[in-house]
C-alpha cells in the first residue's frame, strides 16, 4: 500500500479511493415493484437481480 501511495505521489496523481460495494439508488416505486417481481421469478434476491442487470449494462457498453 505504501508503494502505491508513493507511486501516486511521484506521478502527481490522487490515489483511488476504496469502494465498499454499496450505494443507494432512488427509483420509481413501480419500477422497484417490477424489479422485485422479476427477482422472485428468477429465484434470486433483488440485490442479485439488480447487480446482474448492471453488470450486463456495463459489459454492453464495453463492447461498443
Amino acid at each position: 500500500m505504501d508503494e502505491y501511495l508513493e507511486t501516486c505521489e511521484s506521478l502527481g496523481r490522487q490515489p483511488e479511493k476504496a469502494f465498499k460495494g454499496q450505494f443507494n439508488v432512488r427509483i420509481d416505486p413501480t419500477l422497484h415493484k417490477e424489479l422485485a417481481y422479476h427477482a422472485v421469478r428468477d429465484n434470486c434476491s433483488l440485490n442479485q437481480y439488480v447487480e446482474n442487470a448492471l453488470r450486463k449494462a456495463v459489459e454492453k457498453e464495453e463492447d461498443r
